[in-house]
């Protein structure tokens, strides 16, 4: 028997899209946004999805068995937002200006991005 087992996943490399995904068997992935553009390691088990960047996990999802699904993390989501919130702010002053109240939402978001970190 050997010293130490094989892992038991499948592991494929993957490109994170510009959309903050990787796809495995058909369904989407979500990866943090500072990885887009980044070859990634995907890591599948029965149950789980691993995500790793140069030997560093950088997020666990569950596992669909779906078609065409997509397993997003909402941390993932919100730290693209706060990223995204100064451009979103000047498009809508400069578009939507009647709109503007709206985002009054942003801060809200950070605070719960500073508060998972």
């Amino acid at each position: 028997m050997p010293a130490r087992l094989p892992a038991a996943c499948v592991s494929r490399s993957a490109k994170v899209n510009r959309l903050q995904q990787v796809r495995f068997a058909g369904n989407w992935y979500s990866v943090p946004p500072r990885y887009v553009g980044q070859v990634v390691t995907v890591r599948v088990y029965v149950f789980r999805v691993e995500i790793a960047w140069q030997d560093q996990e950088i997020t666990s999802q569950s596992r669909s068995y779906g078609r065409e699904e997509e397993v997003l993390d909402l941390h993932h989501l919100v730290e693209r937002l706060v990223e995204l919130e100064p451009m979103v702010r000047v498009l809508v002053k400069q578009q939507f200006p009647e709109t503007i109240g709206a985002l009054e939402f942003m801060p809200a978001v950070s605070q719960y991005q500073r508060a998972y970190e």
